[in-house]
């Protein structure tokens, strides 16, 4: 108690207990063919239980497969403890940058199975996904 008394009065934050075993069950499965509903959903997960950057990454490496875990194990060591540079070079990827939304957007027609309903939410989520990747939070922008 009064090591860690002395870090936090240091500026210093103490290991976070990270308790692997039960912090996984929580996580999403990863599944390859879409990527973004997976880090929508790991990202409500980790923003409600208040998980640090460090837990979040340790928690990725745990469940990314295929070209997914290829990007985790190219970045640097220092680069492993920031989410969003993880969550970057993962959707980089999959061709998941604002270019790749644009053109998904651009170029989504109704197919004859779908409702109008349907066709409506899918387009907004590509957009949601396209704005959001450009940053873009207001109409100005």
């Amino acid at each position: 108690e009064q090591q860690q008394s002395n870090l936090l009065r240091d500026g210093q934050s103490p290991t976070p207990n990270l308790n692997v075993e039960k912090k996984i069950r929580l996580v999403p499965p990863f599944r390859e063919a879409d990527v973004d509903t997976f880090f929508q959903l790991f990202e409500r997960v980790a923003d409600a239980h208040s998980w640090s950057d460090v837990e979040r990454t340790l928690l990725l490496q745990c469940v990314l497969t295929g070209r997914a875990q290829f990007a985790y194990v190219a970045l640097s060591v220092a680069d492993l403890q920031v989410y969003n540079k993880v969550k970057t070079a993962v959707l980089k990827a999959y061709e998941l940058v604002p270019e790749a939304y644009r053109f998904r957007f651009r170029n989504m027609r109704k197919i004859y199975e779908q409702t109008n309903v349907d066709f409506v939410r899918a387009l907004t989520l590509q957009f949601t996904r396209w704005r959001r990747s450009e940053n873009i939070t207001t109409l100005d922008e």
